[in-house]
């Protein structure tokens, strides 16, 4: 980590604290939805969906409506455990959270 990154940690801590609440809100959601997560404490939520097709295609529907969340399949994951990779930024506002889990949903139900 740079030296610019750490002096950015140490001066303005809630920058962190709202990191991991956009963390909680958008896996809160998710699960809400009906998608599984690990139980991991990340700023990277690896929602698995297994199939890479799926995976891909899933991946590239959010894409087209706003929301990156980057698909990863085989060779990089195991077979039958492609995920998307969804990144979290404290910048984020409760907004972008919404606005993610509407797309979600649309794109889980189409």
């Amino acid at each position: 980590m740079g030296v610019a990154a750490l002096a950015l940690v140490k001066s303005d801590p809630q920058r962190r604290e709202t990191l991991w609440n956009n963390c909680r809100a958008l896996k809160s959601g998710l699960c809400g939805l009906g998608f599984h997560l690990p139980d991991n404490e990340s700023p990277i939520l690896p929602l698995i969906l297994g199939d890479a097709g799926r995976c891909m295609e899933f991946s590239e529907k959010l894409l087209q409506k706003g929301v990156f969340a980057q698909g990863i399949r085989p060779p990089t994951v195991p077979l039958g455990t492609s995920r998307l990779r969804i990144t979290l930024m404290a910048t984020h506002t409760a907004d972008h959270i919404e606005r993610a889990l509407t797309v979600f949903k649309e794109v889980k139900n189409s």
